[in-house]
């Protein structure tokens, strides 16, 4: 589809729907294989096209879109990484509680080494969103490298570079030898 196409779509978007169709049925299946590509995951794909229509129709005008391949490809892998970050930070709050507890049990409530978890823990928090899910994913929840890879998105080698240097951060600001 050329610009002109394009643009001529999405300013009848509203009142007609042929270009409505039209926008759909070229974009969705191209925009569910990007993100597929990029994930490895349908569903989201399908979420994200989804979600990109809705918004279209949702929104009163357009500006003029000089490349909209790259246009519509861009707003859709960030619709995704939106998604993905919502993802990580509903499971997060979902099992921060629960690991959390499950640690200090394993601690036999001695406190000292309820300290240094807790200290550990608000450590954790301070890495950027990637390391920390990569590094809870694998103490907290038991997650091999190629498990968190595959989940995350990610290489086997870039998971286990961002463990790495996370828990190098870890143990050089927190002077925490004891843990990994």
């Amino acid at each position: 589809m050329n610009e002109k196409e394009f643009n001529k779509y999405l300013k009848g978007l509203k009142v007609d729907k042929k270009a409505f169709d039209q926008l759909y049925f070229y974009y969705f299946p191209k925009i569910v294989l990007n993100i597929y590509f990029m994930y490895k995951d349908y569903g989201l794909g399908e979420d994200v096209a989804q979600e990109f229509f809705i918004m279209l129709l949702q929104k009163q005008e357009f500006d003029h879109v000089n490349f909209p391949n790259k246009w519509v490809f861009t707003v859709t892998e960030n619709l995704a990484k939106n998604k993905i970050a919502k993802m990580i930070s509903d499971r997060e709050n979902e099992h921060e509680y629960v690991s959390t507890q499950y640690l200090i049990a394993a601690t036999k409530n001695d406190p000292v080494e309820v300290a240094l978890l807790g200290d550990f823990i608000e450590a954790i928090k301070r890495l950027d969103e990637i390391t920390r899910q990569i590094i809870k994913m694998k103490i907290f929840e038991g997650y091999e490298f190629n498990e968190i890879a595959e989940k995350m998105g990610i290489s086997n080698a870039t998971a286990r570079q961002r463990f790495a240097r996370g828990m190098k951060k870890l143990r050089k600001e927190h002077r925490m030898e004891d843990f990994m």
